[in-house]
């Protein structure tokens, strides 16, 4: 069941401008919340972007490295955001892949980098 839904996938690159029914909408969010995530920790946040402006925005953005000025042309927009530091307990990660300690501890510093500043606010319980 699952491949053949998978093969019968395809991206669209061609919207109507009707908006996009409530119910279906929240069908959607209930879907990606539902989603499976690395010990169920699900660090991500949706978001639902009707504005137009808002919209022209994010598709002129999109459009400088990936081509996706297509996204303009949407109605709706569902956005995933999701922290890659500090949100997330990195005693889970190092519990869950106890080899990969100090790789752990050196990717949350090269995107992150702290300073005394921001020492308390980007880990819990120090450093």
């Amino acid at each position: 069941m699952l491949l053949d839904l998978l093969s019968k996938r395809y991206s669209c690159r061609d919207f109507a401008p009707t908006p996009i029914p409530e119910n279906v909408v929240r069908y959607i969010l209930e879907c990606g919340r539902l989603s499976a995530s690395g010990g169920n920790e699900q660090p991500w946040k949706f978001g639902v972007i009707t504005d137009a402006g808002t919209i022209n925005r994010i598709a002129d953005a999109a459009g400088v490295n990936y081509s996706q000025e297509w996204i303009a042309k949407s109605p709706l927009l569902i956005v995933l955001c999701t922290q890659l530091s500090g949100g997330i307990d990195e005693s889970i990660c190092i519990n869950r892949f106890p080899s990969l300690k100090n790789t752990i501890k050196d990717m949350d510093y090269r995107f992150n980098p702290i300073t005394p500043e921001s020492a308390s606010h980007n880990f819990k319980g120090g450093l």
